[in-house]
């Protein structure tokens, strides 16, 4: 369509080309421009949604103070208080939910962002009427209930101010809602923690549970607190710590000490009773009274003693008060009495006294002492309900006001957002317009320049096709191209009379010759080529004119091979002999063909002539047997045979040159497995598209083979030095890095392989070879997906791993293997709910080998499954032995993907299903637990086990995620219902701020997914509360228990609930 546009509008669409395209980046631009202003607005308005959402979370806080203390005092106070507060809180949410920037947001936001809002919208209507319902039943429902309502209120806004945090793209805005976030969250617990102490004082009464609660909301609200100081803005940090340093603070804190120390003082009251009464000193008074026996006596003394320890300690305190003074002063007298009577009773028995007479002289009335201990277990509060009430109101106003002004800092900030991404879009649009405007004026002067002399050649050579002996005068203007091109035209037009005798001439050859001929200009561009070339090449004149005869280069000759012909060429004007060529179509064809130089006077090279004959039938046969004993038919690549005789040749000539040598020996990883499930032709086209991707390495001296069903080589006959080599390795290892496309299935697939370098790791191909393969196996020990060079040290370490395989297939004969079971506990009662099934070998010889040793082995060569079927027995075994003794709890049992291929023929969920009902199991007592790795194979069969296990009622758990690649898309997918959190992010959640964001990311995840959660390998009580904190619902590890024998761990699984909370006091 170009062809029939005259040269000037030719040249006005070629000047309009850069104009549209700067029109287009200017117009993807604006729409940038465009696009900022829009989430800057969107930023405005969900800034406004947010201060509005922190207002309601602060009257919230107040609604639930003021419900506490009316709870507190039976609704006989603070009534009017909580009735305006309930008010209030309501004309909020009203406000809220009529918001105009809540309706502007909503039209702002992507469809699946107003489905959220409108969620959350919906929720908020529903909470507000849980909110009225909680209001009512204020009095007759549980106090803990009514209150922990607010908390869940706000805990939910507060996860609503988080999500409005995503619709900002600034990162000094995001930021600042995360403070926002954490300072709410802070003001909550500050609010907690005034209901919880305004009810203790309240009731006038101080227990230790209650002390309990609120040393958990302090520590929380502390952790909170150093959170916000690790990650806040300073300028936030610094409202903060004002606030934190300030008298009211201060006072506050003197109350938190003063109650610690009153539950110190009851602690030791509590202790003191306990050695006081049953099995204490009245108890060993009256049985030697009775009995006369000295051990009574020592147990006496032995009593006393500690007794008076106690009073010594508490006589220490600060705390006490005159009447708590007074209750220890009585307690003494009472003491001092009880010992003086003792010594009579030893004194009366010497003589040989009966119980009748002694008993009158010793009795003592204990009503004053069990008085003095009320006293000192029931101290009176150290301020009144109102003032500790005041002193809590101001640090949560503080608190609030600080929230605001976090608030207006965010608001600042998208308003100045959306002002510079007005003053951009005018300036960009006056920018355009300049431009555009220049562009089209210099545009039109420089093609009419070019336009008027184009057109006088063009005129010229009209005339010269017309005559070709005519003589023309041609005009030369200037000094640029189209100059150079008037004085070409003029030589252009003396020496085409020369030629066009010559060339009538030639073209009788060229059209009758039987051999192809083709002849190129001085710089072997080709100029001519006969009928039979294009017979023999498929290439017309018209597509190879111009080009180089290397675009017939086959690629079958070296550098050496033309560099010899060329000196031929330049020493005797000619060569001659066979060369392999490729055709149009692609075929390789061989041939015999004759080059000879054209020179003139003064030697230079004006042409080459070559003239070829197509050789095929007679090569065909040839080829065909050779290819057949060297080359493997399936992916095309050198078999074994021809890699030995390769790596002969390249060892005799590193050994003449003296340079070094490298060949990889590559196993693919658990290739097996995916032949077995996806079938052997699939397994086939993987093998292609393996050898294809090797093929594909950069240097273009290696050497790549298929030498067996699973392994490939590559011999790398120069390598600079160890760095380029393992370049190369990690290249190798990158091809694998992504998925392979086997007939429309993503396909994942490792390898492991070795380095073996000559002549340090051997000087023949034997030696090097068998070196070689030993890395290769050292590089699957390590877990497979990677590659060992040889050490000497690998030939013990293969040694040992084939003495630890007899070893194993010898304990799975002699059943040499046990279970021991560690508890999983709920974060939230604190009981026993269910244990993991781990399986331990004890070899008679070698003693404990640890699992991480032989489970890889037993995968690798098939005895996982006999294994396995061997642990579901005896664990459903003694789950069934428990559940007889009355223990009713889950347990969890590992899987291995290999045990889902169905190589024995049954299918692994059959053989569960068969177990459960063997064993009298009822199914949602077991659970399975897998690894990421299983899902990451993503093949059918795997997920048709999963879903056939889950359909059995069986649980299935995602065991140590977090440590693959872990993907929501994967948890949708498959049939998970538990996620158990790796140990590797527990142990530093608390000294790793990013470790602890992950955890916090994944129960996140989970949550949103339904998901419940276990944190694995806990070992402090600080990682108990922290994760308890972050919403774990079940926890593991060796704070709780160590991995036990069934016999070992069943008193513990009796005790339950009891022996956790001994652990975690």
């Amino acid at each position: 369509m170009l062809s029939q546009l005259s040269l000037k509008r030719k040249l006005l669409l070629f000047a309009l080309v850069p104009v549209l395209v700067l029109s287009l980046l200017g117009c993807v631009r604006l729409f940038e421009l465009l696009h900022n202003y829009r989430l800057a607005s969107q930023s405005y308005h969900a800034v406004e949604v947010g201060r509005r959402l922190a207002d309601l979370i602060y009257e919230l806080q107040q609604e639930r103070g003021l419900s506490a203390a009316y709870i507190a005092c039976n609704g006989e106070c603070f009534a009017d208080s909580l009735q305006a507060q309930q008010q209030r809180v309501s004309a909020q949410i009203t406000a809220l939910q009529n918001s105009p920037h809540l309706l502007q947001l909503s039209r702002q936001l992507s469809p699946a962002a107003q489905h959220l809002l409108q969620t959350k919208l919906e929720a908020l209507r529903l909470g507000k009427q849980a909110l009225e319902n909680n209001r009512r039943e204020l009095l007759s429902r549980d106090e803990s209930a009514s209150l922990n309502f607010y908390s869940d209120f706000n805990y939910e806004l507060l996860l609503g101010i988080a999500n409005l945090q995503s619709l900002s793209s600034n990162v000094q805005q995001a930021r600042a809602y995360a403070d926002l976030a954490a300072l709410l969250r802070i003001q909550e617990l500050a609010v907690r923690e005034r209901g919880l102490i305004n009810g203790m004082l309240l009731k006038r009464q101080f227990d230790t549970d209650s002390y309990e609660r609120l040393l958990a909301l302090i520590t929380e609200q502390d952790q909170s607190i150093d959170l916000f100081r690790a990650s806040a803005i300073v300028e936030h940090k610094q409202r903060l710590e004002a606030m934190l340093q300030d008298s009211k603070s201060q006072a506050l804190n003197n109350v938190r000490e003063q109650l610690r120390q009153q539950d110190a003082i009851t602690r030791q009251a509590h202790k003191f009773a306990s050695l006081l009464g049953y099995g204490g000193l009245l108890h060993e008074f009256k049985n030697f009274l009775l009995r006369g026996d000295g051990q009574y006596q020592q147990g006496f003394n032995a009593k006393l003693e500690s007794l008076e320890q106690i009073l010594e300690r508490l006589k220490s305190s600060k705390a006490l008060s005159a009447n708590q003074q007074q209750a220890i002063a009585q307690i003494r007298d009472k003491l001092n009495e009880y010992r003086h009577k003792m010594q009579l009773i030893a004194a009366m028995q010497s003589r040989g006294a009966k119980v009748e007479e002694i008993d009158p002289l010793v009795q003592i009335s204990d009503d004053q002492m069990l008085d003095a201990l009320k006293a000192l277990s029931q101290p009176k509060p150290p301020v009144t309900p109102e003032v500790w009430w005041q002193l809590a109101s101001e640090r949560i106003r503080q608190m609030d006001a600080i929230a605001d002004s976090v608030s207006d800092d965010i608001l600042n900030l998208s308003n100045a957002q959306r002002g510079q991404s007005l003053r951009l879009i005018a300036l960009y649009l006056l920018s355009a317009a300049i431009t555009i405007g220049l562009l089209l004026f210099l545009g039109r002067a420089l093609s009419h320049n070019l336009l008027r002399r184009i057109y006088a050649i063009a005129n010229n050579m009209r005339l010269m096709t017309r005559d070709p002996n005519l003589d023309l005068d041609i005009k030369v203007e200037g000094k640029d191209e189209l100059a150079d091109m008037a004085k070409a035209l003029g030589q252009m037009l003396s020496e085409r009379q020369k030629s066009y005798q010559q060339l009538k001439q030639a073209a009788a050859v060229f059209d009758y010759s039987g051999e192809g001929i083709v002849i190129t200009d001085a710089d072997n561009r080709i100029e001519l080529v006969n009928p039979a070339f294009s017979r023999i090449t498929g290439y017309s004149l018209e597509e190879v004119k111009g080009k180089n005869p290397s675009i017939l280069n086959s690629y079958r000759h070296d550098k050496t091979f033309f560099s010899q012909m060329w000196d031929s060429l330049l020493t005797n004007n000619k060569w001659e002999g066979e060369i392999w060529n490729r055709r149009k179509d692609g075929e390789i064809y061989p041939e015999f063909l004759a080059i000879t130089l054209v020179r003139d006077d003064n030697n230079n090279i004006l042409k080459h002539i070559g003239l070829f004959v197509d050789i095929s039938h007679r090569k065909k046969y040839e080829q065909d047997i050779w290819y057949q004993a060297h080359f493997d038919i399936l992916t095309k690549l050198p078999n074994r045979k021809m890699f030995s005789e390769r790596l002969h040749h390249e060892l005799l000539q590193a050994h003449i040159h003296g340079h070094k040598l490298a060949i990889l020996l590559i196993d693919l990883d658990r290739f097996k497995y995916i032949n077995d499930v996806l079938g052997h032709k699939r397994g086939d086209l993987l093998l292609q598209q393996v050898a294809r991707r090797l093929e594909s390495l950069p240097d273009e001296q290696k050497f790549v083979a298929r030498i067996g069903g699973d392994e490939f080589a590559v011999i790398l006959p120069h390598y600079k030095n160890d760095a380029a080599l393992t370049a190369v390795a990690d290249r190798v290892k990158a091809l694998f890095g992504s998925s392979f496309d086997i007939d429309g299935q993503d396909t994942l697939i490792s390898v492991s392989f070795g380095i073996g370098v000559y002549p340090e790791d051997g000087d023949d191909i034997d030696a090097l070879t068998r070196n070689t393969e030993t890395a290769m196996y050292s590089a699957k020990d390590n877990g497979r997906d990677n590659y060992q060079y040889f050490t000497p040290s690998m030939n013990a370490s293969m040694l040992e791993r084939l003495q630890l395989e007899q070893r194993l297939r010898s304990a799975v004969l002699h059943q040499e293997f046990c279970l021991h079971y560690q508890p999983i506990v709920s974060m939230e009662t604190g009981q026993i709910t269910s244990v993991e099934a781990l399986l331990r070998w004890n070899d008679p010889e070698y003693g404990w080998v640890s699992p991480e040793k032989f489970i890889p082995i037993a995968e690798n060569n098939g005895l996982i499954e006999p294994i396995g079927e061997w642990v579901l027995e005896q664990a459903l075994k003694d789950l069934s032995h428990w559940h007889a003794e009355g223990i009713k709890l889950d347990m969890a049992i590992n899987v291995s993907s290999r045990q889902c291929i169905n190589v024995s023929g049954v299918s692994f969920d059959t053989l569960l299903a068969e177990a459960i009902k063997r064993h009298g199991i009822a199914p949602e007592r077991l659970h399975i637990e897998i690894t990421e790795s299983m899902l990451l194979d993503d093949s059918p069969h795997c997920l048709e086990v999963l879903n056939s296990i889950r359909q059995l009622g069986v649980a299935i758990h995602m065991d140590d995620f977090g440590t693959g690649f872990s993907s929501l898309s994967y948890l949708r997918k498959f049939p998970i219902s538990v996620i158990k959190i790796d140990k590797s992010f527990v142990d530093n959640a608390l000294v790793n701020e990013a470790d602890a964001s992950l955890v916090r990311a994944i129960v996140m995840m989970g949550k949103s997914l339904d998901l419940q959660l276990v944190a694995e390998g806990i070992e402090t009580r600080a990682q108990w509360i922290l994760l308890k904190s972050m919403g774990c619902d079940y926890g593991q590890g060796y704070l709780l228990s160590r991995p036990l024998p069934a016999k070992s761990l069943t008193p513990i699984l009796i005790q339950g609930e009891s022996f956790i909370r001994q652990l975690l006091a």
